[in-house]
């Protein structure tokens, strides 16, 4: 009998010939990717009732008909320094430049684009079945990270129809870098306009507006999403550091000048490896705008400052995540799905 406790199995997933596409996960390019217990990926129907008068309490069995379908999805993860994350990127942005070998290392430049690419198929390994979850496309990405731990990313998914578990499929075995496999905070470095500031923790929001909607992804005859494109993208996030008296006038933080003139602002954090230089995550946001800015004196310890920003103009070439490691995939790739013809 199948252990009913849990997964069995990291999270593994293909990338989509076309929207909705049923994937085959036990053959091709399969990616697997570590994650936390907290996967949640189901299927959501919203129930049709006659809710005739005599109350809702007393409606039939017979008197509920299937609605439509849902199929959201999450999971989170401490990103690794090498491996499929760099696919998730390349779904959340839209398009990627893969270059090299230079050496032994290959550049990935994830830059934002108007269309997405087709899409992803997600499958779990659980209870002696595997669970194969098509049709789904990144909805938000958020990464996160504090002085003393690592780099966090909690990702969201909207999908199709969630079909019946299959015959348990052994999934590609998970390959990590022997040492530091995983980005830590203290092998990050931050700059505001070029310049190097001492921080405490960020965390960056990274969303795809996707057209989910009944009258945008769904079609006549059918109860599952027929198409899922998305109409646009937005970044927005907090910086946290002590506050310091580092402005021009030296009487008030560089931070909150920028935030009183309304200037715009670049902000880039750096992750490299420790012994391995092949290795780096670079996040650049050429354009940025602080939302609020006054310190917070909550005790009788530093002043913690908590920046919020939210990031303009992501279609330019000032703004991108670049990853260098020693893979030759993801290569180059422009997302040209919109929906069209589904």
């Amino acid at each position: 009998m199948a252990s009913g406790l849990g997964f069995q199995q990291a999270l593994f997933f293909k990338e989509s010939a076309s929207f909705n596409s049923a994937e085959d996960l036990s053959s091709g390019t399969v990616l697997v990717l570590p994650v936390r217990v907290n996967v949640g990926f189901g299927r959501e129907v919203e129930r049709i009732t006659t809710e005739h008068i005599r109350g809702s309490a007393s409606v039939q069995a017979e008197e509920d008909q299937l609605g439509i379908i849902n199929a959201p999805g999450s999971f989170e993860c401490v990103i690794p320094t090498s491996g499929a994350f760099s696919y998730i990127e390349k779904h959340l942005l839209g398009k990627v430049t893969t270059s090299g070998p230079a050496g032994t290392t290959y550049t990935h430049t994830n830059t934002w684009n108007d269309k997405l690419f087709a899409g992803l198929s997600f499958a779990v390994n659980k209870t002696g079945k595997s669970y194969y979850y098509h049709g789904n496309q990144i909805a938000s990405c958020k990464m996160t990270a504090t002085v003393g731990g690592p780099v966090v990313a909690t990702v969201n998914t909207i999908g199709s129809a969630a079909p019946t578990p299959i015959a348990l499929v052994t999934p590609p075995s998970l390959s990590l870098l022997a040492a530091t496999p995983y980005w830590l905070f203290k092998h990050a470095t931050f700059k505001l306009d070029t310049v190097t500031e001492v921080i405490t923790a960020f965390d960056i929001d990274f969303a795809n507006e996707l057209m989910e909607g009944a009258d945008m992804a769904y079609a006549l005859g059918s109860d599952t999403r027929t198409n899922l494109a998305k109409m646009g993208h937005s970044v927005s996030g907090t910086i946290r550091r002590r506050h310091d008296l580092d402005g021009t006038s030296s009487v008030q933080s560089k931070f909150y000048e920028k935030f009183v003139s309304g200037a715009t602002a670049a902000l880039q954090i750096t992750l490299t490896h420790p012994t391995d230089a092949d290795y780096t995550k670079v996040i650049n946001l050429g354009h940025v705008k602080f939302t609020t800015g006054d310190p917070k004196a909550s005790d009788r310890g530093h002043i913690v400052e908590e920046i919020p920003f939210t990031a303009f103009n992501l279609d330019n070439a000032a703004s991108s995540i670049v990853t260098t490691d020693e893979a030759a995939t993801p290569a180059t790739a422009t997302g040209a799905y919109d929906g069209t013809g589904a």
